[in-house]
């Protein structure tokens, strides 16, 4: 039982050493390699204030969470979250478009 599985391996060995012996002569045909090219990864460097932006001053001149305010609803910028008061407390955020 253990020569036909023998017999099996060896002509599965013989079979890719003969089709990789085959792919030497196609290798002349390919084209050269493409350069590879690197992407720097400090392209998007974050400030040491860049947590700043998530807040905004209220009228109370308190720091809150930013809303933005969309025609699709308003939500916070830091988590994308729906916020719930637009029409309860207007003037909780600032209907803009910048500060």
């Amino acid at each position: 039982m253990r020569l036909p599985a023998l017999i099996a391996i060896g002509f599965l060995l013989l079979s890719t050493v003969s089709a990789v012996a085959g792919d030497a002569a196609t290798d002349s045909i390919l084209p050269p390699p493409l350069p590879v090219t690197v992407v720097n990864p400090q392209w998007g460097r974050v400030g040491r204030y860049a947590a700043w932006e998530n807040y905004g001053v209220d009228r109370f001149g308190r720091w809150q969470p930013r809303v933005i305010y969309t025609p699709d609803g308003a939500f916070y910028y830091y988590n994308g979250q729906p916020y719930p008061w637009t029409t309860i407390h207007p003037l909780a955020y600032m209907p803009r478009a910048s500060d």
